[in-house]
C-alpha cells in the first residue's frame, strides 16, 4: 500500500494489492458485502441439527491428537463433545469452568450430539456481538475476516474525514454525518445505527453521481457540429440487412447530426440486438463530413475487435477514411497521436487511452461509448469536452426501466432496440446442480468435437478458506484430469497479465474452452462459442447472469446456456433466467426481486456501478438524491 497501516505486514499487503487495495482511502471504501447476526445462545435442550450457539464451560483445554481434538462441554441440562480438526488461538486461551458461547456445526456421532469446530467466545464478550451485526468482507486468497478487520480498525483511526453534503440537506433528509457514517458500517454499533450509515453512505453516492449528470446536462447545447452528409448508400452494401430495430435507431441518429445542437443519445438494447454497426454509421457519416469520431470500449480486447470490424467496412466498401487504434498497450502512441492532432486520422478507436491529456484533437465531433455503464460521468465528459460540442452517443445492453433511466441519464434522448438479427437462434437454458457437473462437461466435449467452444465463469480466482465458491485455479486442474490433451483450455481472471493473449487465442480456436471470472461479462465477441456455463450462478445477479449469457449464440450455430445452482435451496433468479431470452423483461422480474433485498442479505453481483447504492432497491434514496442535484422528474413517469 501507498500508505502505511500498523499491524500490516508485507503478506497482507500483497493480499490487498491482489484486490485493488493500495491506499487507506481504497480499504475504507471496501465496504462488507453482507453482515451476519449472531443466533440467540442456548442451552443443550434447545439444540437440534445445525449451526448453534451453545451456553457451557470446561474442565480442560484440547489438545491436538492425530487428526483431531475433543473436549466436553458442560452445559446446565448436559454435555456435548466439542471437535476440533484445527486449534485456534482461542481454544488455547480457554479457562477451566468460565463460562463460554461455542459456536458451531451441531450433528450426531453414534447416537450423541457434537459440535465441529466451534467458535469460542467469552458469554460477555459474545451477548454484546449478539446485539450487533458482524460485518462480513469480500476476502482473497491468504487474507482472513480478522486480519481485514484489524486493518480496517486501524485505517478508520488515522483517517480525515470532510462534509461533502450541506448541513440544510443533511437536515432534510435526516442524514448522519460522514465520518459516523463511514465507522458505523464497518463496525456498527446496532442494526438502526448500521440502516442510518447505510442510508448515508448510500445517499451521498447517488448525490455526488447526480450533481455530475446535472452538471454535464447543463453546458451549453446551443450549438453543435452538423454532419448533414449522410452515408446510407453504405447500409445498401452491408452483407446483412438492418433491423426494423436498427433503422429506427439511425434515423434518430441522422436527425440529431443535423439538428445545429449538441446532443446525447442513449442507445439501449438487448445483447446481440446490432448496436455496434449504429456506432459504425455514426463514426463513417462523422468522417465523411471532414469531421474526427470516436468509439470509446471498456476493454482493450472489444476495442481491437470494433476496430477490425470497422476495417472490415472500409476495405469492402473501398472507403478512403483513415482509422486508428489507440489502447494502453498501443507501442506507437507518440506517431499516432501526432496524427490524431493534425486531422490526418479521422476515425479512433480505443480504451481509456483516448481520454488522456496527452491524447489532442483537431476537430472531434462524435463520441461513441460502448457499454457506457463501465466509464464514470467525469471520464465521459472529459472526452466530450476535447470535441468541439460533440454529440454524444452511448450504448448500453443493460436494460433499464424508464423512471430509472430519466434519472440516471438525465435529459438524455433513449432509443430502444427491441429486436434482434433474423439469423440469431434464441439461446437453449437449463439450470443444474453441481452434482450434475460432469454431464454438462461431457456435453461441452461435445460441441468442441463439432468444432465449436465454450466459455466457463467461475465467481473467484483462487480458493477461500473462509468459502467454498468455485475457484479459477483449482477448475482448470480438475476439467485437466477430465477432458482430452487435444482440448486446450485458456484461463483468464482480473488481475491476469496475459489476459488480452489469452482471449486472442481463443477467438483464434487456440483454446477450445475458456474459463474466466466475470471479466468476460463484455469485451469478446467469438461467433464460434456455442455453450456458456456458469458455475455458483446463483452468487450473480439477473442482469449480470444475462450479460454472460449474451457472449454465446453470436454466430449461425445454436447457443447453450448451462447455470450451475451451487445452493442446496431452490433459486428463484435462477428459474427466471432460464425461463427467457429476454433482456427487458428480465429487468423487470430484477426490479421486483430486488425490492424483496434485505439488509443483512448477500450484496448481488452486477449492480449499476455504485459500491453501495442499488438503483432497484435503493430507487427512493435516487429520487431524493436526484432532487436535491437539481434534477427533477415526476415519480410516476
Amino acid at each position: 500500500m501507498n500508505e502505511k497501516i500498523k499491524g500490516v505486514g508485507k503478506v497482507t499487503e500483497e493480499c490487498f494489492s491482489k484486490m485493488g487495495i493500495e491506499t487507506v482511502d481504497q480499504l475504507l471504501h471496501t465496504f462488507p458485502n453482507r453482515y451476519m447476526k449472531m443466533p440467540k445462545p442456548v442451552d443443550l435442550k434447545e439444540v437440534g441439527i445445525g449451526k448453534y450457539a451453545i451456553v457451557g464451560f470446561v474442565y480442560g483445554t484440547p489438545i491436538m491428537t492425530g487428526r483431531r481434538a475433543m473436549e466436553k462441554v458442560y452445559t446446565s441440562t448436559g454435555t456435548i463433545n466439542a471437535i476440533w480438526f484445527r486449534l485456534s488461538y482461542s481454544t488455547k486461551m480457554m479457562r477451566i469452568k468460565q463460562k463460554y458461547v461455542f459456536y458451531g456445526q451441531v450433528s450426531e456421532y453414534n447416537g450423541k450430539k457434537q459440535i465441529i469446530q466451534p467458535e469460542i467466545y467469552p458469554y460477555e464478550q459474545y451477548m454484546k456481538m449478539y446485539k450487533k451485526p458482524d460485518p462480513v468482507y469480500p476476502l482473497t486468497k491468504g487474507l482472513k475476516q480478522n486480519t481485514m478487520k484489524k486493518a480496517m480498525k486501524e485505517a478508520l483511526k488515522n483517517s480525515n474525514h470532510s462534509e461533502c453534503i450541506s448541513s440544510s440537506i443533511m437536515n432534510r433528509h435526516h442524514l448522519v454525518s460522514h465520518e459516523y457514517a463511514i465507522n458505523q458500517v464497518h463496525f456498527p454499533d446496532s442494526f438502526d445505527a448500521l440502516e442510518d450509515a447505510l442510508y448515508r453512505l448510500k445517499f451521498e453516492e447517488l448525490y455526488l453521481y447526480m450533481k455530475e449528470i446535472y452538471d454535464m446536462n447543463n453546458v451549453n447545447r446551443d450549438s453543435g457540429p452538423i454532419l448533414s452528409d449522410h452515408v446510407d448508400e453504405i447500409i445498401d452494401h452491408l452483407p446483412f440487412k438492418l433491423t426494423e430495430g436498427q433503422m429506427n435507431a439511425w434515423e434518430e441518429m441522422k436527425k440529431d447530426f443535423i439538428s445545429g445542437k449538441q446532443s446525447t443519445r442513449l442507445i439501449q438494447g438487448d445483447v446481440g440486438c446490432g448496436k455496434t454497426i449504429l456506432a459504425f454509421l455514426g463514426l463513417l457519416q462523422c468522417a465523411k463530413n471532414g469531421y474526427q469520431g470516436v468509439l470509446l470500449a471498456p476493454t482493450e480486447v472489444l476495442a481491437s475487435q470494433h476496430y477490425e470490424g470497422l476495417k472490415n467496412i472500409l476495405v469492402s466498401q473501398g472507403l478512403p477514411y483513415k482509422a486508428t487504434l489507440l489502447t494502453g498497450s498501443t507501442k506507437n502512441k507518440n506517431e499516432i497521436c501526432k496524427s490524431i492532432k493534425n486531422g490526418e486520422i479521422s476515425i479512433i478507436i480505443g480504451t481509456h487511452a483516448l481520454f488522456q491529456q496527452s491524447v489532442e484533437y483537431k476537430n472531434l465531433a462524435v463520441v461513441i461509448t460502448d457499454e457506457q455503464h463501465r466509464f464514470g460521468v467525469e471520464q465521459r465528459k472529459t472526452l466530450v469536452e476535447k470535441g468541439i460540442s460533440a454529440h454524444q452517443i452511448m450504448m448500453s445492453a443493460t436494460p433499464i426501466p424508464r423512471t430509472l433511466g430519466l434519472i440516471l441519464y438525465g435529459n438524455t434522448a433513449v432509443t430502444v432496440i427491441k429486436d434482434r438479427p433474423a439469423d440469431r437462434l434464441p439461446i437453449k437454458n437449463c439450470v443444474i446442480e453441481k452434482n450434475k457437473r460432469l454431464v454438462a462437461w461431457k456435453m461441452i466435449q461435445s460441441q468442441i468435437e463439432k468444432g465449436n467452444q465454450a466459455y466457463i465463469i467461475c465467481p473467484m480466482v483462487e480458493d477461500n478458506d473462509e468459502n467454498d465458491l468455485s475457484s479459477v485455479v483449482e477448475y482448470v486442474k480438475d476439467m485437466e484430469k477430465y477432458f482430452p490433451k487435444e482440448t486446450k483450455i485458456g484461463m483468464v481472471y482480473g488481475k491476469s497479465k496475459d489476459k488480452t493473449d489469452v482471449m486472442e487465442r481463443f477467438e483464434k480456436n487456440e483454446y477450445q474452452i475458456l474459463v474466466s471470472t466475470t471479466v468476460i461479462e463484455v469485451g469478446i465477441n467469438v461467433p464460434n462459442a456455442t455453450v456458456m456455463m456458469i458455475e455458483d450462478a446463483n452468487r450473480f445477479g439477473l442482469s449480470q447472469l444475462h450479460q454472460l449469457r449474451g457472449r454465446v449464440g453470436r454466430g449461425k450455430h445454436q447457443g447453450y446456456c448451462i447455470f450451475v445452482n451451487g445452493s442446496k435451496d431452490k433459486c428463484e433468479r435462477l428459474d427466471i433466467i432460464a425461463s427467457t431470452n429476454d433482456g427487458f423483461k428480465i429487468a423487470e422480474e430484477d426490479l421486483k426481486l430486488r425490492g424483496m433485498g434485505e439488509l443483512t442479505g448477500t450484496k448481488q453481483s452486477g449492480t449499476q456501478g455504485f459500491l453501495l447504492a442499488d438503483i432497484y432497491n435503493d430507487k427512493d434514496i435516487l429520487f431524493a438524491a436526484a432532487e436535491e442535484a437539481g434534477v427533477y422528474i415526476e415519480k410516476n413517469k
